[in-house]
């Protein structure tokens, strides 16, 4: 069994102790069958996720309006596989902004050089025609268009 599977087991238990307190310890030892110092992991990830709460003594909890919540939802399974899903369609959205950037620095790099290549032949034409190549030249690049 994983770590989320149990915490969703302990949120389980929590949620049908109908916001009365549980031992967490007793519970991961006799229900779960995991080794007696395991459950003060399992009290810290209750309580740095915000799912239950410990009271004193420490091993023993009860549930938090969050927890009630995923519970409900789901529970903490499908809470953390939609977080999941959240997360890397944010991540896709920053490459997906990235790459977008990227394309728009190009486009203005082919814009600037398409210029270049106009002024360019506006040269050549001069330079190896005159005046008159030049306006034959624009007089070709308008009717192109």
């Amino acid at each position: 069994m994983t770590d989320d599977q149990i915490i969703d087991k302990i949120l389980n238990h929590l949620y049908e102790a109908d916001g009365c307190a549980i031992y967490v310890a007793s519970l991961t030892t006799e229900i779960l069958k995991l080794d007696d110092r395991a459950y003060t992991a399992f009290v810290d990830k209750l309580d740095s996720e915000g799912l239950a709460k410990p009271l004193e003594p420490r091993h023993r909890m009860i549930i938090t309006e969050k927890g009630r919540e995923i519970y409900k939802a789901g529970g903490w399974l499908s809470y953390i596989d939609k977080k999941q899903k959240e997360d890397n369609i944010i991540q896709l959205t920053k490459k997906l902004e990235r790459h977008n950037l990227k394309l728009d620095i190009f486009n203005k790099y082919l814009f600037i050089l398409g210029k270049f290549y106009i002024v360019s032949d506006c040269i050549t034409a001069i330079l190896t025609k005159g005046k008159f190549g030049l306006l034959s030249y624009l007089i070709n690049q308008i009717y192109k268009q």
